[in-house]
């Protein structure tokens, strides 16, 4: 079975030593959309999180863990037997864990503050939603306040998601 391009998108990152734990769920919808030739959306963002909890990359689970580098949440992809435990989590119809939620993205405290799996899916969509319809998917950190923020791609952003469509056959 070939991977799926949200799946390659996620794998490749860490892979392509773009980043050291994941990528942001701004950055897949809006790096998803460009290669499909789409308009990144809130509904785009829906069903592509509904596509990684309902049919998961069989003996892979796809992780959101809390980024303390660029301060988000963060997409990883982990064989199931590697993944860290879950406090909550969604599991795909053959009962493995598909989509699961770390204790440190779950924290009141630097994190999204969610009690169980859908608190935390809403919550993500609520995180996710606005960088999205402003069509800001890359994290940076702002030059004149030091905070991190959304925006543009990066250049070097722009080519990962050339590689990784060409690795999809795209």
């Amino acid at each position: 079975m070939s991977k799926p391009l949200w799946f390659l998108l996620i794998e490749q990152w860490k892979l392509k030593e773009m980043g050291s734990t994941g990528i942001t769920l701004p950055f897949l919808v809006g790096a998803f959309a460009r290669i499909q030739s789409k308009e990144a959306s809130v509904d785009e963002l829906r069903g592509l999180l509904k596509e990684i909890v309902t049919n998961p990359v069989s003996g892979y689970v796809t992780e959101v863990r809390w980024c303390h580098n660029v301060n988000a949440p963060v997409l990883s992809v982990s064989k199931n037997a590697d993944c860290m435990p879950f406090k909550s989590h969604f599991s795909s119809s053959t009962g493995e864990a598909s989509f699961g939620f770390s204790q440190d993205v779950q924290s009141e405290f630097g994190g999204l503050g969610c009690n169980n799996s859908n608190d935390c899916l809403e919550k993500l969509v609520a995180y996710s939603s606005s960088p999205i319809e402003a069509g800001h998917y890359s994290r940076v950190r702002n030059q004149k306040t030091g905070e991190w923020e959304y925006s543009d791609f990066l250049p070097k952003e722009l080519l990962y998601i050339e590689e990784v469509a060409v690795l999809a056959g795209g």
